[in-house]
């Protein structure tokens, strides 16, 4: 029954355009995201939570990539979350990663096969009465090669 409703979930996200805090474009496209829990609203604003361990799955041209990430402002974004990210199982180096007010932008570099993941892990969040262990309050997240004007992404 767990592994029914998992299916169903994921079958009913993939079919539907809004399905989370990604946009796409031309030359980079998100695969697959695990880790998110389902939309959501706050004060009129529509965003997902990642789950503490949370990864995207990416398609793009090989060389130079940016991450921006936008969060909704409910939690701190400072090192007491011990915010950490992967790109393929490795982690980002510090001076790759740029804080900014709402979320944050990531230097990458896609491997020659074009496909990458790019993961996190973060303490969780104490929401009073929510028993999820949260994230990150993603309300968007894009992608933008930097060779190109065009960016992609999820939102």
């Amino acid at each position: 029954m767990i592994e029914y409703q998992r299916l169903t979930l994921i079958r009913t996200e993939r079919s539907n355009t809004h399905d989370g805090p990604a946009t796409s474009n031309v030359g980079a496209v998100v695969l697959s995201q695990t880790g998110f829990y389902p939309l959501e609203q706050y004060q009129g604003q529509v965003f997902r939570w990642s789950e503490t361990e949370a990864a995207v799955r990416f398609r793009a041209r090989p060389g130079d990539l940016s991450i921006r990430v936008k969060c909704l402002p409910v939690r701190s974004l400072s090192d007491r979350i011990n915010l950490r990210f992967y790109l393929d199982g490795k982690p980002v180096p510090n001076r790759a990663i740029s804080y900014e007010a709402g979320g944050f932008e990531i230097q990458l570099v896609v491997p020659q096969s074009g496909t990458a993941t790019l993961g996190w892990l973060c303490r969780a969040f104490p929401a009073t009465g929510d028993p999820r262990r949260l994230g990150l309050p993603i309300l968007s997240l894009e992608l933008i090669a930097q060779h190109s004007d065009a960016a992609a992404g999820f939102g």
